[in-house]
């Protein structure tokens, strides 16, 4: 199933132009996109607990901007890879999983709704792209009608290979790409050492910490 519930050699923080989270080639990703769709995955996160009937976990808003950025930088470089290569993404395809999701988009706040449908379409074209190009990698490698799973992983190995001649900059704000993964802090002089500076560079801080965060750094 393809959802957005979710690179790189990097060159620095370089100097970014104000308002630029990150540059990928020619294209940019803006503070505001990123804050935007990191909103609508808090709520996406809340809503998806309230219909489980669980209680969401404490976030921290920033776990929610990281998350975004990953989102947003891998639709970004999955698309230059599909130009790269002359794929696009199958319509149909497509459009089955935007309506696969469309339940749980439709609990979003109204106001949220086109950011996360616009993150979530451009994820899963991404992805699509990949099992394509991966799916013809294979074919040539005699073999054929690989699953969406094998296509995919060939494709991701494949798209690491052109993402080492991409020019990507990033506000260190966000830390770093290592591995193809956002790492949080990552370009920070200082060495954390309390108890509640480490927590605060963790990936997943612990709900406890989360909780002495004031409201507008959480989720909510």
């Amino acid at each position: 199933m393809l959802v957005a519930s979710a690179l790189v050699v990097l060159t620095g923080c370089g100097s970014l132009q104000p308002g630029v989270a990150a540059v990928v080639g020619s294209a940019t990703i803006s503070h505001d996109e990123v804050d935007r769709v990191a909103s609508a995955l808090c709520s996406a996160n809340l809503g998806g607990a309230a219909a489980r009937g669980e209680q969401a976990p404490e976030l921290a808003s920033r776990g929610a901007r990281t998350g975004a950025l990953q989102v947003l930088l891998d639709s970004e470089l999955s698309r230059l890879f599909g130009e790269a290569r002359g794929v696009e993404p199958d319509n149909k395809k497509l459009s089955a999983a935007l309506a696969q999701n469309e339940p749980g988009i439709a609990v979003l706040p109204e106001d949220q709704r086109g950011d996360f449908r616009a993150a979530l379409k451009d994820y899963a074209a991404g992805q699509l792209m990949l099992i394509e190009i991966g799916s013809r990698a294979l074919a040539e490698q005699g073999q054929e009608n690989a699953g969406d799973d094998v296509a995919l992983s060939e494709g991701q190995r494949l798209r690491s290979e052109f993402v080492a001649t991409i020019d990507v900059k990033l506000d260190p704000r966000y830390g770093t790409f290592t591995d193809e993964t956002l790492q949080p802090g990552g370009s920070e002089l200082s060495v954390p050492t309390s108890e509640g500076a480490r927590a605060a560079t963790q990936q997943e801080p612990p709900p406890q910490w989360v909780q002495t965060l004031p409201a507008s750094q959480r989720c909510s």
